[in-house]
């Protein structure tokens, strides 16, 4: 099978990096993969994968006839059976290069979030609803997603389905030491994430400030990079906190940080399901997160993890403090123990790659 992956940018997170991660199963399962990234950003280093950069203006995406004409050339070039979409602007890239340069690939959406969420205006809800209708399926990350899509956007059952992600073992590498260096033995809560809105960074201070007061050896370290970057480093410097935060950057590889520390931290105001549970879970670091989107299907109350109703902060706290005190460290071995076991059972790669595989031959068996 001849199969197509369009995403954003050369990111190592997010949906890019799964994309890239499917791809390479799909690739070692005997089929012929190559990668589509449609805007300009810095490059994913050693990439191993068949990969075309469009380097396209992500200010021109909403009517970008060059870029949709590049991609429909290495569509026809390619002549994959399977063209799939990968989150963001991919799907309204993928429609209308479809539409305006008449390729009749079979067209698949991941839609790796609540769509919803960012579609509030009834104008943006009826034109997601439209693009979704010039798919042939759509693949969700959680069932809550899924619905989200048959019910918000009419997407009907027979054209949407569920396929969760998953993560790669893989050998852990030691930690770079500036910040071996900044933790040294002190108790250590991470976040891994795009300095985006939804990741909610300013909230995540708010909370770390509060651990700070009842255990000042505690640090926090921020990987990611984003556009409200600047803004939460001006509230680390109001609230006195930069000597115990530190903003760590891109991390290709979140292992090393998150087989360190001792407690995620994910105050997300919406996720699909986020790598980065099931990158903490096989790195046995306990997670507190809100409870959105696909979370709960990860989490189970005290058995694998902590969730919090979004926007309490001190209930977040409460169990950040709870995983660090000695006294319940056997609960949190059990913990540790059992999302050890969820992902090995059910969030693999290798699995999850033989789930697309059949989708995607049963799509391109209906189209023969």
């Amino acid at each position: 099978m001849r199969i197509l992956q369009i995403i954003q940018k050369d990111q190592p997170r997010g949906a890019e990096i799964f994309a890239s991660q499917l791809s390479r199963h799909l690739r070692d399962r005997g089929h012929q993969v190559r990668i589509v990234s449609l805007f300009r950003h810095h490059p994913i280093k050693s990439s191993d994968l068949n990969h075309v950069a469009l380097l396209r203006p992500l200010i021109l995406r909403f009517f970008d006839f060059k870029g949709w004409w590049l991609l429909s050339r290495e569509i026809k070039h390619f002549k994959p059976d399977i063209v799939q979409a990968n989150a963001g602007d991919t799907l309204k890239f993928a429609v209308f290069s479809r539409l305006f340069f008449f390729w009749r690939n079979v067209l698949v959406y991941r839609n790796a979030n609540l769509m919803s969420n960012f579609a509030p205006s009834g104008i943006k809800n009826s034109f997601n609803s439209w693009l979704l209708r010039q798919t042939d399926y759509c693949i969700s990350v959680s069932n809550l997603c899924a619905q989200d899509l048959l019910l918000r956007f009419n997407v009907p059952a027979r054209k949407n389905t569920t396929i969760e992600i998953g993560i790669d073992e893989r050998p852990i590498p030691i930690l770079p030491e500036p910040i071996r260096t900044f933790i040294s033995s002190d108790p250590v809560l991470v976040h891994i994430g795009s300095f985006v809105p939804e990741k909610n960074h300013a909230g995540l201070i708010r909370i770390f400030s509060s651990i700070h007061d009842k255990n000042p050896e505690v640090k926090l370290v921020l990987a990611g990079e984003g556009p409200l970057l600047f803004s939460i480093k001006n509230q680390v410097a109001e609230t006195g906190l930069s000597d115990s935060i530190l903003f760590a950057g891109i991390m290709e590889d979140p292992y090393p940080l998150l087989s360190a520390a001792n407690v995620l931290l994910l105050p997300s105001l919406t996720e699909g399901i986020p790598a980065v549970i099931l990158e903490a879970m096989y790195c046995a670091c306990p997670v507190v997160a809100y409870r959105v989107g696909g979370i709960p299907d990860l989490i189970v109350q005290g058995e694998t993890g902590y969730l919090v109703d979004q926007g309490n902060e001190q209930r977040m706290v409460d169990y950040a403090i709870q995983i660090l005190d000695p006294a319940y460290q056997p609960q949190i071995e059990k913990i540790k123990k059992n999302a050890s076991a969820l992902v090995q059972d059910h969030y693999r790669n290798a699995q999850i790659a033989q789930r697309f595989e059949q989708t995607y031959t049963q799509l391109t068996s209906q189209t023969l």
